[in-house]
């Protein structure tokens, strides 16, 4: 058996966008995950990493709270794609097929107070994952 997950915590990049395909629900947002490190000349840089996501779920009232800005953690299966972009050079996109959504704030780009799921509401909405062990082993 072999499994290929990916986890990233960053920034919506726009409101969550819902779709029927086939019947069944689907919602496509992006996630900007952004890492601010110095190169090796010593320059102070930020590298931002896009992430185009699909969820397929029936818990559709979710996506009233993923609007652009606000902070999620997503889990799910990673893939990446390669094509020809406009200038018909090479370019890739990294994509993710999402199994698991945390919301963990909301959006800083407006002030005004955007109204957040109660963790009742959070827990119907988002299914259920298998809680990971820390076994703290010495090696």
């Amino acid at each position: 058996m072999s499994k290929l997950t990916m986890q990233v915590i960053g920034h919506l990049g726009n409101d969550a966008v819902l779709k029927e395909v086939s019947g069944q629900k689907l919602l496509e947002f992006s996630v900007a995950h952004s890492e601010k490190f110095t190169n090796r000349e010593g320059v102070k840089t930020e590298k931002t990493t896009w992430v185009k996501c699909a969820w397929w779920t029936d818990r559709i009232n979710i996506a009233q709270y993923l609007k652009k800005g606000g902070l999620v953690e997503v889990s799910g299966q990673p893939r990446a794609t390669a094509y020809l972009n406009q200038q018909n050079t090479p370019a890739a996109s990294l994509e993710m097929n999402v199994f698991s959504l945390t919301l963990l704030g909301g959006n800083p780009q407006n002030s005004a107070p955007q109204p957040q799921p109660t963790q009742a509401q959070q827990e119907q909405q988002i299914p259920s994952q298998p809680k990971e062990v820390d076994l703290d082993l010495p090696f």
